[in-house]
């Protein structure tokens, strides 16, 4: 279930619908969630890969990581992985920055100032496909989830509440 705290009209577009559609699942919680971004205007981290961070769910659910994983299986550059309770999907990282012909991670340093405009212009038309190839995936991996949740879950995938609401008692 989404936290009551966390506002829909933060999640980021390009990945609402599956945030919602992974809530609607019983014991599926997310806790933080990105779609990936390309900013022009920041230039000491001009990109940001997108994730998913949610609570693992119990065995009942084993389907929603077989989903997951069939998902990774077949569009190589997201992956799967996690720490022991939680599981985190991505968009895996790799470095857009090319210099003299090699390939630099923003870990090296900012590299990014080194460019020339030239460099900074292929490196955002690179990013600017990327974020294309990732709006992608999360689109199709919702089109899963959504269809996993039909087969196992219940027909009316509306229906299932994606909130959770704290109960506040008044006096």
């Amino acid at each position: 279930m989404l936290p009551d705290r966390v506002l829909e009209e933060h999640l980021d577009d390009g990945i609402k619908g599956l945030v919602l559609d992974l809530n609607r699942i019983p014991d599926v919680n997310t806790r933080t969630t990105c779609e990936g971004h390309v900013w022009r205007d920041y230039p000491n981290w001009p990109t940001k890969d997108g994730w998913v961070y949610f609570v693992k769910p119990n065995s009942d659910y084993l389907w929603l990581i077989q989903i997951i994983g069939g998902f990774c299986k077949d569009f190589c550059y997201f992956d799967l992985d996690g720490p022991e309770h939680y599981l985190v999907f991505n968009f895996i990282p790799y470095s857009l920055f090319t210099i003299k012909g090699r390939f630099e991670s923003h870990e090296d340093g900012n590299l990014f100032d080194r460019l020339s405009e030239e460099e900074r212009e292929a490196y955002y038309k690179r990013a600017d496909a990327r974020k294309i190839e990732l709006l992608r995936g999360w689109s199709e991996l919702d089109g899963r989830v959504v269809e996993g949740i039909r087969k196992n879950i219940t027909k009316d995938v509306k229906s299932l509440p994606f909130r959770s609401f704290s109960l506040v008692l008044c006096k």
